[in-house]
């Protein structure tokens, strides 16, 4: 069912990342970072009135970016194969001054810009690269996080002629 599923929604599947380690607020930040973005994020969550057990929890999960576009047919296809899915926000903007918001059931939890948490998020590997490299170097490095721009890619080939047939009819998405 599931190998049949990601066939359905191939190609409409942006970015991924699993939640796992630090839950779901974790999850999408380092998307956000990722992509070099802002993230506009309400999670409804019937369940909890506590956001911190909402955003931190470690649970098996995914969150996909998928097109605009695409986003109907998607959950669609999510929902008619019984798998649970909630639609929670948003990627906006492009480069470190991007916002990064997210809410739970409305209320504000994060508003912030992208470059000032993504440096947050650098501090302790900053630190110990300080001890390891030429700390001029290291804090040129992390200074410029401010100014960096997100890569740019090139494919020497046409990425939608990969067809995930041949992974299914060799048995890898089973």
């Amino acid at each position: 069912m599931y190998a049949h599923l990601v066939y359905l929604i191939a190609g409409h599947i942006l970015s991924g990342h699993d939640v796992s380690d630090g839950g779901l607020v974790t999850c999408v930040l380092e998307m956000a970072f990722g992509g070099h973005c802002g993230i506009q994020v309400d999670i409804a969550h019937r369940n909890s009135k506590d956001s911190i057990e909402v955003l931190f929890s470690e649970e098996v999960g995914w969150v996909l970016e998928i097109d605009s576009a695409n986003i109907q047919k998607v959950l669609s296809e999510f929902k008619k194969s019984k798998v649970p899915v909630f639609p929670i926000g948003v990627s906006t903007g492009f480069g470190p001054s991007s916002k990064i918001e997210v809410s739970v059931n409305g209320k504000m939890e994060v508003d912030a810009q992208m470059v000032d948490l993504y440096q947050l998020w650098e501090e302790t590997s900053w630190q110990l690269e300080k001890r390891q490299a030429n700390p001029s170097s290291v804090t040129q490095e992390h200074k410029s996080l401010r100014t960096r721009s997100g890569p740019e890619y090139r494919f020497s080939f046409e990425p939608m002629t990969l067809k995930i047939s041949k992974a299914l009819n060799h048995g890898m998405l089973s």
